[in-house]
């Protein structure tokens, strides 16, 4: 992360045993949807443990101010907040809250669930789709793990540049993960 314009993780939010993870030389993200967790402390509403193969991260340019948000994200007697409840008449999801924002302010995203699930969103977004696979990774049987394990989507690297073509099917493709245990020859130890 030494060349990173932000990282995900905020010092502040980390339990003491993760602030390690922390880079304190780039600059953290702000959450601006907060609340108050059982122990008192201010924590983000979200977190990277609430995505799940069922969704998707944006990467936006705020319309508003922290400040802005807090005083304004919810709904009152005529004023239509940034906050929304959706009630869902499908019996597949549960009802959900969203956060409006001007698509305008949306800068790139990224779609995550196996091939099977994906649903297309917006293309002006993003005109292609890749997974590593086919079916949620709770419904794979055990018998596909060694195929797919060990196996991370990656940008792929032009030779001067990583491609950004919002076309995840040419911008990503399946490769080893860095982080596998591989062997001497550098193959993957399933």
């Amino acid at each position: 992360l030494s060349k990173a314009d932000f990282e995900w993780t905020n010092a502040a939010y980390l339990s003491n045993d993760a602030k390690g993870k922390n880079n304190p030389k780039v600059p953290d993200l702000e959450a601006i949807y907060t609340y108050t967790d059982s122990y008192g402390k201010l924590a983000p509403a979200y977190n990277f443990h609430d995505v799940s193969e069922r969704s998707g991260l944006a990467l936006i340019r705020l319309p508003w101010t922290k400040e802005d948000f807090a005083k304004n994200h919810k709904d009152s007697k005529g004023h239509r907040g940034y906050l929304h409840y959706i009630t869902v008449t499908s019996s597949s999801f549960a009802d959900f809250y969203v956060i409006e924002v001007p698509f305008s302010h949306v800068i790139d995203c990224i779609t995550i669930c196996p091939k099977r699930l994906y649903q297309m969103r917006p293309t002006k977004l993003d005109r292609g789709y890749n997974a590593v696979t086919e079916v949620a990774s709770r419904n794979t049987p055990k018998n596909e793990y060694p195929r797919i394990s060990g196996l991370a989507l990656s940008r792929r690297w032009d030779g001067r540049k990583f491609v950004d073509d919002d076309n995840t099917t040419s911008d990503f493709e399946i490769k080893v993960a860095s982080r596998s245990n591989k062997d001497s020859q550098g193959k993957i130890i399933r």
